[in-house]
């Protein structure tokens, strides 16, 4: 069947009912400041795929995360599925998209940190406020000294003044942000890797839709990545970045 064909089909359902998500405004070119992206993309293309409807709220990543556990709205993304993740919200079975994420370092300091076991106790370490950055960051955050800020920019601009000594950053967005801050990929060091985040939508655990919500999700990205609409969007939204 094609995409249009699937489509067809699923406009021929009730739309009476839209869902109602939230996301965050400093991901670029995943969900930027008017909540513009891949993710967006591919969200709202999933669901019209299956005849609905959806609102997007954008605001800052911590308050995208405190509306889907109060239940204020059906859900919210991008958020990454680990095991902190799971306690606190409902998931679907497939996924948006990986995402990668590497420590990132002032200029001549990246060489001497090649794993988590180089990294020194009470290093600074920047980071967004209430981002997940995997079960094996967890496991080593008691060690460090934390700075959470609310945009990718700033913790740009820390690492090059030296407020702080690290920053963990997705791949993709530490090169768009340099790129909007007029800076070359070499004004930071990228270093080792730290995990690569399987990006969802995630559904409040207070409201009841949540699970019919999932499903119907699950269903319009399968129908994307069958009739090769999932590629397409990857490709156009991720051009140049």
């Amino acid at each position: 069947m094609t995409y249009l064909g699937a489509l067809g089909i699923a406009q021929a359902e009730s739309t009476s009912v839209h869902v109602q998500l939230v996301t965050e405004d400093s991901w670029p070119p995943y969900s930027d400041v008017n909540g513009q992206g891949l993710s967006t993309d591919l969200v709202s293309a999933a669901y019209l795929a299956v005849g609905k409807r959806v609102t997007v709220d954008v605001m800052p990543y911590a308050r995208v995360e405190r509306h889907i556990r109060a239940g204020l709205v059906d859900g919210g993304y991008n958020v990454t599925r680990q095991s902190s993740t799971e306690e606190m919200f409902l998931f679907g079975n497939e996924v948006l998209f990986s995402a990668p994420a590497s420590f990132f370092f002032k200029v001549g300091n990246g060489a001497h940190y090649k794993s988590y076991d180089d990294l020194p106790n009470d290093i600074r370490v920047g980071l967004i406020i209430d981002y997940e950055y995997g079960d094996i960051y967890e496991k080593n955050a008691h060690r460090f000294n934390e700075f959470r800020v609310s945009k990718q920019s700033q913790l740009i601009k820390m690492l090059k003044t030296g407020r702080i000594d690290a920053a963990i950053m997705f791949d993709k967005v530490a090169a768009y942000t340099l790129r909007e801050l007029d800076l070359s990929v070499d004004s930071i060091d990228k270093g080792f890797p730290n995990h690569t985040s399987d990006i969802y939508v995630a559904f409040s655990l207070k409201r009841s839709s949540s699970s019919r919500h999932a499903k119907l999700l699950d269903q319009g990205l399968r129908l994307l990545r069958e009739t090769g609409e999932y590629q397409i969007l990857v490709e156009k939204s991720l051009q140049g970045n």
